[in-house]
């Protein structure tokens, strides 16, 4: 069995690419197509699309892993956006597109992309779900046609997707020998892509469902893939995993079960964001097995932080997301309430370095930090509302809000239902008097606690500068002491 898999791992997918852009054919998910386009040149990035081919290994077990089908083909297609060579800092990140909204969702990049350019880092964000390949030949029919996720009876592609149902005839549990295959191409540096690149670190991340897909694969394959990912990041996915095969009744959800836990045989960090808990339910027993005392797994929840960060500029314009056949994403802007503005991105960047540290160094992060519960389980709230325990930060520690880490309101301008952004409620005026002298009394706090969690870790200097200009920008809109 064993052999079976490694077999199956240690194969050198072929590289397409970079796949041409044109004046009419560019990639989903482009920087220049984001709600705020992004120049990467100006950072000395560039942006490349290619496909992947080869054949993979499907597998089904509840706790143990089984080969069910062999050598099923595969296509499917990365973006990597890299610095020039001689910038390189030797690390590359591989990412598992999000698939929660029926297209790519390149949820960890948009959270860290002034962390990985900064630094030099390799990004590749790998397509991972049959659903997504779907959204982007419609978006693409003719970009996009190469592509293929089939099962083992192939049928036409839908007319519609659901993001809740897998795609008949296609097979999701490719993913996993995908993963191995891009890491093995990548960590021995066999990659076209990167080929003035010298690669001496690889970590693969993963946020919501696809933290969802990390969990699995961490578990199932860790031991095969030790010499290849140096280290693990799950975002706001903890507590679950999937069923290794697509489930027979077509129903995405119906393969999401409880995490099984395993020591990690390379560091495995898990951050969470308080309103997780609601969203996923996952069982208090497993979080706090998470957050126990393990050699190389670490579990942060932060407090009163939301799952999601709808402000981010990165996010697809909506023209790009009608193409693919979805509906189109609120943007900041089109909500009835104040969106909760605690940056969890700022912990993952953090996370990110740690985990670096810790698979390269020896260097352990902080123990694993759990939001406090009552004896039913729920999460405590303190006098202003906010999270008690777990990975603080400055905006609770030091706060002018109310941070709710899931809203309450159904309504929009658009219509959606909502619960995974968070919204807040700035202080008034008589609060805000009980808790400081003036405006710079806020201000020299929330500073110094920032700088404490920059001493402690928690931030990196960069992300401190960012907190720190916010508080004077909201500072000013507040109604303070004179």
């Amino acid at each position: 069995m064993s052999q079976t898999v490694l077999e199956s791992i240690r194969q050198v997918p072929e590289v397409d690419g970079p796949i041409p852009v044109t004046a009419t054919s560019h990639p989903f998910c482009s920087m220049a197509h984001a709600k705020q386009p992004l120049d990467l040149a100006a950072a000395g990035y560039t942006e490349e699309e290619y496909f992947i081919s080869g054949t993979a290994n499907v597998y089904e077990g509840q706790s143990e892993l089984a080969v069910k089908y062999r050598e099923q083909p595969y296509t499917t297609r990365i973006m990597v956006r890299k610095p020039a060579a001689e910038k390189f800092s030797g690390r590359v990140y591989i990412d598992i597109y999000n698939a929660s909204n029926g297209y790519d969702i390149e949820d960890v990049w948009r959270r860290s992309y002034e962390y990985y350019m900064a630094g030099g880092h390799v990004y590749v964000g790998v397509t991972a779900k049959p659903i997504n390949v779907v959204s982007l030949k419609k978006f693409d029919p003719e970009r996009y046609a190469s592509l293929r996720w089939d099962g083992q009876k192939p049928a036409p592609l839908p007319k519609k997707v659901n993001p809740l149902k897998s795609i008949k005839g296609m097979e999701e549990g490719l993913v996993w020998d995908i993963l191995s295959q891009l890491g093995y191409m990548v960590k021995g540096n066999r990659a076209s892509f990167l080929a003035d690149y010298d690669v001496t670190e690889l970590y693969l991340t993963g946020q919501s469902q696809s933290g969802v897909y990390l969990n699995t694969y961490a578990y199932f394959f860790h031991r095969y893939v030790r010499d290849i990912y140096d280290g693990f990041l799950t975002v706001v996915g903890a507590g679950r995993m999937r069923d290794l095969r697509q489930n027979e009744r077509l129903i995405t959800l119906a393969g999401i079960r409880d995490q099984l836990i395993a020591d990690s045989e390379v560091p495995f960090i898990l951050v969470s964001a308080h309103g997780d808990i609601n969203l996923f339910r996952s069982k208090l027993e497993i979080l706090r097995e998470l957050g126990a005392d393990r050699s190389k797994i670490r579990h942060y929840e932060m407090a009163s932080a939301p799952h999601t960060d709808p402000t981010s500029p990165l996010i697809p314009d909506n023209r790009e997301v009608e193409k693919t056949g979805n509906r189109p994403r609120l943007l900041d802007g089109d909500y009835d309430f104040e969106v909760n503005s605690i940056k969890l991105a700022y912990y993952v960047n953090a996370a990110l370095e740690h985990l670096h540290e810790w698979a390269v160094n020896g260097v352990e992060p902080p123990a694993s930090l759990l939001i406090e519960r009552d004896d039913d389980g729920d999460p405590l709230s303190d006098e202003h509302g906010n999270g008690v325990g777990g990975l603080r930060s400055p905006y609770v520690d030091v706060p002018i809000a109310t941070y709710r880490p899931n809203e309450e309101t159904k309504l929009s301008k658009i219509g959606f239902e909502l619960g995974v952004n968070g919204s807040m409620e700035y202080f008034d005026g008589p609060t805000l008097a009980k808790l400081y002298a003036s405006k710079d009394d806020y201000l020299t706090r929330f500073a110094a606690a920032v700088d404490q969690q920059v001493a402690d870790g928690w931030l990196l200097p960069a992300d401190a500068q960012r907190m720190v200009d916010w508080s004077r920008q909201v500072a000013d809109e507040l109604d303070f002491p004179a």
